[in-house]
């Protein structure tokens, strides 16, 4: 497309998410636009196509480039965005979740880049300061803490239901070492914990009639089980352990995710969902080639009769040379 097309575009330009109106394609942090077009269209030519970046102002006079965004997610409305951000306070590495609301905005007069772009407006925190935190000292006895099980704790965002009226995300473990994922009503705050195996889950994904989940997870690889396999330990030292524990997933850039495919009731006893990609026999090229990577992000297709996720072949360093993982001969 014309340079002029795309001017002032942030950098980041993964995982794209199409939106329900067929014209615009989320793009990293932006916005792949054809106009009145649907992007199938013959219609939408090069000139036709715009690339429009996303900014989210958090300054009092609304100047600079705005507020750094991650796990970028499209809530069903097409006008909502939640996203995720990263914060530094008392020396602590900390993330919050939002959810704000699209604005197109073709003229900036404050912030940068002032060129056509979509800014971010309305946003709220998932987060209620008053609400009990996961973890607490009892105020009647300093030398107690207190677990809330139930405490709305909105880490890394995930999605939302099809419906919208749910946010999915990595909130505080409810179980040591056991990372999950959870999900919260927007209106109520109601929790609900979408599973339970002891293995390391981070991308979901919600069918769209709510019977099913897809989640891309390391069970089977037994790479948590050493920190996690023991159940029903309250999560005390998660405070400052999680970010070490959940590290184990991978074996430097080498992954060890798995689609695996979940009902709404979620795991409980034996049933720990079933892996989509289980048939083969493992040889290079197969469906289950365990040097294909699972990376993340798997999505329902809109009918929901399909799933597609993604995977990267792992080369060397993550295996081969030193890594006792052997590399093979990719036939691909």
């Amino acid at each position: 497309m014309p340079a002029a097309n795309a001017v002032g575009t942030n950098e980041a330009k993964d995982y794209p998410q199409p939106f329900r109106d067929g014209k615009r394609v989320l793009l990293g942090t932006n916005i792949v636009d054809c106009g009145d077009h649907q992007l199938t269209d013959e219609a939408c030519t090069p000139a036709e196509t715009h690339i429009y970046p996303i900014r989210w102002n958090n300054t009092a006079d609304d100047s600079g480039k705005g507020g750094s965004l991650r796990e970028l997610r499209i809530h069903p409305d097409d006008v909502h965005l939640g996203f995720s951000s990263f914060t530094i306070g008392n020396g602590r590495f900390g993330q919050f979740s939002y959810l704000g609301r699209l604005e197109f905005n073709p003229t900036p007069a404050t912030g940068t880049p002032t060129g056509p772009r979509y800014d971010v407006v309305a946003v709220s925190r998932l987060f209620d300061p008053a609400d009990t935190q996961p973890m607490s000292v009892d105020p009647k006895d300093p030398a107690r803490l207190v677990y809330e099980r139930e405490a709305l704790s909105v880490g890394e965002l995930r999605g939302f239901s099809a419906d919208g009226r749910e946010v999915t995300y990595i909130g505080y473990p409810e179980e040591s070492s056991n990372i999950d994922v959870f999900a919260a009503d927007l209106s109520t705050g109601k929790v609900r914990r979408l599973t339970s195996n002891p293995e390391y889950v981070d991308p979901i994904d919600l069918s769209p009639d709510g019977a099913w989940s897809v989640a891309m997870d390391t069970r089977g690889s037994d790479r948590q089980m050493f920190v996690a396999g023991m159940r029903g330990i309250p999560p005390i030292t998660d405070m400052i352990t999680t970010s070490a524990t959940s590290s184990t997933r991978n074996n430097g850039p080498r992954r060890f995710f798995q689609p695996i495919l979940i009902d709404s009731f979620g795991d409980r006893g034996d049933y720990q969902g079933q892996r989509i990609n289980a048939a083969g026999d493992g040889s290079p090229g197969s469906v289950n080639d365990p040097n294909w990577n699972g990376m993340a992000d798997p999505k329902w297709s809109p009918d929901g009769t399909g799933i597609v996720y993604w995977q990267a072949l792992a080369i060397p360093p993550a295996c081969g040379g030193e890594n006792p993982l052997r590399c093979e001969t990719s036939t691909a």
